[in-house]
């Protein structure tokens, strides 16, 4: 392994960053759809947080791309956060949260890429 930061993005850096705004795009739909449907306040609130969600997963995954070790490690984290909360809610809720699920699960598998051994010169140039 050398020891000079790579120059142009592996490809599993490239499908990192894929997969999390894959993902961001997807949690973004679900709150929207979760709070133009409802007319609940409390339902409404989740879908706009799921929204904020969305965003923060995808300006975060864009920081990360731009060799930002701490994002990745930020987007990893609430990625890990929001997979384990919508696995949790679709033994609770059912079929109801599968958008959910599926979202979370794509961010999560980037999230997976994004520590490959061939990914890591590119999002920690400084080792």
């Amino acid at each position: 392994m050398s020891t000079t930061p790579a120059t142009t993005p592996p490809k599993t850096a490239r499908w990192a960053i894929g997969l999390w705004w894959t993902g961001g795009v997807l949690l973004v739909l679900f709150g929207v759809i979760v709070a133009a449907v409802n007319d609940h306040a409390g339902v409404r609130t989740i879908g706009i947080i799921y929204v904020l969600i969305g965003i923060a997963d995808i300006v975060l995954g864009r920081r990360a791309f731009g060799r930002d070790s701490r994002a990745r490690s930020a987007v990893s984290v609430l990625t890990l956060v929001v997979t384990m909360l919508s696995m949790i809610g679709a033994v609770i809720l059912g079929t109801a949260v599968a958008m959910l699920l599926l979202a979370s699960l794509f961010a999560l598998g980037g999230s997976l890429m994004s520590y490959r051994p061939t990914s890591e010169p590119w999002f920690n140039p400084k080792s």
